[in-house]
């Protein structure tokens, strides 16, 4: 408990520091609409991709310990609970050094991207981690096992149109029970069975959300993209001890040092986990068209159980091995926790610098009449949240044509587009506000934006467009107002 309440503690002080990003901030908009039936509404029409009950859920959280930390709180909570479940499911069948070492693994994975993110992939690896908790101790626990099962499968399927996955592991545990004791283990399908109704009941969600954005997806299934990513190299860990456990014949030679025997469907339903990627790879290739790994962060609990076990075998069950192994990652998991800190604090000052300096660059007297035309969304976003005195003056023109034409995908463009029923800034489409400007605009470009290169192809603004600034990675620009119609008569 103690070592629970400091990752907490550690979690709330890295949240405390990091800035919303894009996605957090189309969080935080639907949440801002209060009123169920009008989140529900804002996501029929598109707005984001997650299921209403993500949602509901952070609008009763956003306030505690104030909003960067509210809105995060069921990611964070997410991850504390996947620590202590873990525990305790590995001290079933492990000593406390692996036990600590299997806790940390989706933290070690995953504490900078999701563990204080305001989207709803903590929470489903939390309830992941329920549902594998109450599903290793039913056979001691049947009713307190059944229902933690019953209600963290749902729980998962509920927060995330792929949390159905969940399914997956438990199911070749069930198949596996099946196959070698000839039993149909009919608690474990029933649950497999629940964790399509959310998807089922959300159907209509599901099929307005592809339609939009499947086409131009920024995202798009990809083997060679999944093989590069983290889970590429977390592979190719669990196989190099996969192969060390082999060659020395642990398994055959040596006893078992498990509290208990560990039952075969135990290591089926781990090594369920460590595949939901690969099955979900497949699926999104055949439905979705939509595919990111941090949607599937649950694979992190089996992948480090199994990990665990192997490393176990390999080194003949010793717990002083074990101990250096929960040594080891804790240090791995300080140093990722200093570091996201770090970076986090980074982009904090840089972002505060940028308001300052763009503040300033819009006091000046050309430009005190403009707008800023931001061509990167994040960017745009961030400041509209940040830069109080800017906001007002900040313009996104989402063009999903354009940008499939320059970037080869148009998904931010769409969203940007469906976010104009809660904007935190101006939102216009590019070519009519374009037309409208009458005065000098200053123009951001920077990584993800088409506005540099569109404008200098296009005869119609070359002329008109000016450098103030370029960067490593980024430009300032000035573009002049078109001539008016006779103003060369006078």
């Amino acid at each position: 408990m103690v070592a629970a309440l400091a990752y907490f503690g550690i979690s709330c002080a890295v949240a405390q520091v990091r800035l919303f990003w894009y996605d957090e901030i189309f969080t935080r908009q639907v949440t801002q609409l209060g009123e169920w039936s009008r989140m529900v509404a804002a996501l029929h029409h598109g707005i984001d991709l997650q299921p209403p009950l993500f949602y509901f859920i952070s609008r009763w959280t956003r306030y505690l310990g104030g909003e960067e930390i509210g809105l995060r709180l069921p990611a964070m909570l997410g991850f504390t609970f996947a620590g202590c479940c873990l525990y305790l499911i590995a001290r079933r069948w492990f000593s406390p050094g692996y036990a600590l070492g299997v806790a940390l693994t989706p933290p070690i994975l995953f504490f900078g991207a999701l563990g204080m993110e305001a989207r709803p992939y903590g929470f489903v690896l939390g309830c992941s981690s329920v549902a594998l908790l109450g599903w290793t101790f039913r056979d001691r626990k049947p009713l307190a096992g059944n229902a933690g099962y019953g209600i963290g499968i749902l729980g998962a399927a509920s927060a995330h149109y792929y949390g159905f996955m969940i399914a997956a592991p438990f199911g070749a545990a069930a198949a596996w029970t099946l196959f070698r004791k000839r039993r149909l283990d009919l608690g474990t399908l029933l649950g497999c069975v629940c964790a399509a109704l959310p998807d089922l009941w959300n159907m209509q969600l599901i099929g307005e959300g592809i339609a939009i954005y499947r086409n131009g997806a920024w995202n798009r299934p990809s083997w060679r993209v999944l093989g590069n990513s983290l889970y590429g190299w977390s592979l190719a860990v669990l196989s190099a001890v996969l192969l060390v456990y082999v060659v020395a014949g642990m398994s055959r030679n040596t006893e078992a040092s498990q509290e208990e025997h560990l039952p075969g469907e135990q290591l089926a339903c781990w090594a369920g986990f460590s595949a939901v990627p690969i099955l979900a790879m497949f699926m999104a290739r055949a439905f979705s068209g939509m595919f990111t790994l941090r949607y599937f962060s649950m694979y992190s609990l089996g992948y480090g159980l199994l990990l665990a076990y192997l490393v176990q075998q390999s080194a003949k069950g010793s717990r002083m091995a074990g101990y250096v192994a929960g040594c080891g990652a804790l240090i791995a998991f300080g140093c990722v926790a200093w570091t996201s800190e770090q970076r986090f604090e980074t982009e904090r000052e840089l972002v505060f610098a940028s308001c300052d300096h763009f503040t300033g660059l819009m006091e000046q007297p050309e430009f005190r009449q403009s707008s800023l035309l931001i061509g990167d969304a994040h960017v745009a976003l961030q400041f509209a949240v940040y830069c109080e005195d800017l906001r007002d003056r900040i313009v996104f023109g989402p063009d999903p044509p354009r940008s499939m034409a320059y970037s080869g995908n148009d998904t931010v463009q769409k969203a940007m587009l469906l976010l104009r029923e809660s904007p935190p800034m101006r939102i216009v489409p590019l070519d009519k506000f374009l037309r409208g400007e009458r005065r000098a605009l200053l123009v951001y470009h920077c990584q993800y934006s088409f506005l540099k290169d569109y404008f200098l192809q296009e005869p119609e603004y070359a002329a008109r467009l000016h450098v103030l600034e370029e960067g490593l990675t980024y430009s300032v620009y000035r573009l002049d107002p078109a001539p008016q119609p006779g103003a060369g008569e006078k």
